[in-house]
């Protein structure tokens, strides 16, 4: 019997943002297909797919990364196996002379239905589609763990460029690498970056409120007028600005808009790819992630300079990145929950051969209620929005996406104006309830209540700490994403509840936590008084 541990490569462990995602994998179960990007690439000359085939099979030999699985129950801390080899799953499904537009939407949505084993590589799997007048559909789906948007894109244009005969490039380093830059920055000289950042800071929370009942996920899409796209591409050059920024700034303004607030938190996407890690720009991993952006439109200050005020805050921010979110927002509770992504992907074809790219679409699902998605490709700047489960009064896909276009249209306009003068005038929209803040302990010292006791075993025993004490911070104590995914179920045994695992990111101190516990069970005695017969309470 061959043992299995002869196949193994590589172990080390994951980067905060991996960790996160796998978090809500571990959490949703891989509900809705979240994080599960879809690349969908119309092609002509490719024939039967035997020389892509063989080129996947390449690439899957070359990068690490995509023989790499997650493993968070054996060890305390979560870390990813490389294998030294892998099947590719390749599935060829014929469409010819059954081809219609919406065959291919309907094969995504089967796929978000498909969650990964997180613990088998790879985490891609590739569908090859023959079609009519010789056009084949080549589906690339992926686990965002192993791969961003940046990552996908060198990977598609690597195996498009093997099947028109090109020669391999030299292989990037492994993603182990970026682990371990990772390890040698100065995290504490980061996060007293953030604490000043962040200083004084109220989330913005769109979605605060419970979900309607008839809620469901809604998407819409916006293609920026060519007059428009030049006026913008004027007012970038004039000022020095990205289209990212523009967009940043832009929806940033319409958040507040509808908040009424002179403040607003945007999450937003950093690259995160580190510009003293040599290589980094060419290895493929995941190296994404998300920001806490905060935005404070001066009604007096002028347009063009407060963009390019945000520009520099942005840039000074990502440099700061590296300790994740989850670490990077500790002591506020969640700051946000509208996403905003601007997509680059550097897909390119083969300027010779046989194959022939004629399209690509890219489809992904995130946890958060609002997630904006902007890309300046072929044809021009394009944003797609998509909600959720959002409740009553938050801007729904249409209505954001509108403001947004609207928003993009002042700013191109009159760059010198004051902020003030380009927000419409009117009545601000409703302000979203801010978000629970984690309370400080009201007490010290040890566990003296049965909940209490309770809650103190549960951390003892994930976080092998002897004696938490009211005071303690289970994250300041070593906890991270996936050990309150085990308090939490551990807690769920013991009272018989069905407890969310964000009320220990929102209320981390222990005797907090506790006391809030209390407050749901209480909360939940009448309606199990009304009936004798339930024994599980709902908190």
């Amino acid at each position: 019997m061959t043992d299995p541990r002869r196949d193994i490569a590589d172990i080390y462990p994951l980067s905060p943002m991996q960790e996160g995602l796998l978090f809500h994998a571990v959490s949703e179960g891989g509900a809705a297909g979240l994080y599960m990007p879809q690349v969908a690439l119309e092609l002509e000359g490719a024939g039967d797919g035997t020389a892509l085939r063989a080129a996947w099979e390449a690439a899957l030999a070359r990068h690490p990364v995509l023989r790499s699985s997650m493993h968070w129950e054996e060890r305390d801390t979560p870390f990813q196996v490389v294998r030294h080899s892998a099947p590719l799953p390749w599935e060829v499904l014929d469409w010819r002379g059954e081809d219609g537009p919406e065959r291919l939407d309907t094969l995504l949505a089967a796929n978000r239905a498909m969650p990964f084993d997180l613990r088998r590589p790879p985490l891609i799997a590739l569908q090859f589609i023959r079609r009519d007048a010789g056009r084949a559909t080549l589906v690339l789906r992926y686990h965002h763990m192993v791969l961003d948007g940046w990552s996908a894109g060198l990977l598609l244009g690597e195996v498009l460029g093997a099947t028109g005969g090109a020669p391999q490039p030299t292989a990037p380093p492994p993603y182990s690498d970026y682990i371990g830059w990772l390890r040698r920055q100065d995290h504490a000289a980061a996060l007293a970056f953030w604490r000043d950042r962040l200083e004084g800071v109220r989330p913005t929370l769109l979605a605060s409120g419970p979900p309607a009942a008839e809620a469901e996920d809604a998407s819409a899409e916006w293609h920026c007028p060519p007059a428009l796209a030049t006026a913008l591409k004027a007012l970038r050059s004039a000022r020095g600005l990205t289209a990212n920024t523009l967009v940043t700034g832009a929806l940033g303004l319409v958040l507040a808009q509808h908040c009424g607030r002179p403040e607003v938190v945007l999450g937003t996407s950093a690259s995160g790819r580190p510009a003293d890690l040599p290589g980094a720009e060419a290895m493929v991993g995941l190296f994404v992630t998300t920001l806490p952006l905060r935005l404070s439109p001066g009604r007096g200050e002028r347009a063009g300079d407060w963009l390019q005020a945000l520009q520099r805050a942005r840039a000074e921010a990502e440099a700061q990145a590296f300790p994740g979110l989850r670490r990077i927002q500790a002591g506020h509770g969640p700051l946000f929950d509208c996403l905003l992504v601007f997509e680059n992907y550097p897909v390119r074809a083969p300027a010779e051969g046989p194959l022939t790219l004629r399209g690509a679409r890219f489809d992904e699902r995130t946890h958060y209620p609002l997630t904006v998605m902007a890309s300046e490709g072929a044809r021009g700047l394009t944003v797609t929005a998509r909600s959720r489960g959002l409740p009553p009064g938050a801007p729904g896909p249409e209505a954001l996406l509108r403001a947004l276009g609207a928003m993009l249209g002042r700013l191109a306009e009159a760059p010198e104006a004051e902020l003030g003068a380009l927000l419409p005038a009117g009545t601000p929209g409703k302000e979203a309830a801010p978000a629970p803040r984690p309370a400080a302990p009201s007490r010290s010292g040890p566990p003296e209540t049965e909940t209490e006791r309770a809650v103190a075993a549960a951390w003892a025993q994930v976080l092998r700490h002897p004696g938490p004490r009211l005071e303690d911070d289970f994250f300041a104590l070593g906890g991270h994403s996936l050990l309150a995914a085990r308090v939490t179920n551990a807690l769920r045994r013991d009272f018989g509840a069905r407890l969310p695992v964000t009320a220990l990111f929102e209320r981390p101190v222990l005797a907090a936590y506790a006391e809030h516990l209390d407050a749901l069970r209480t909360a939940a005695r009448a309606p199990e008084a009304a009936a004798p017969g339930l024994r599980r309470v709902e908190i």
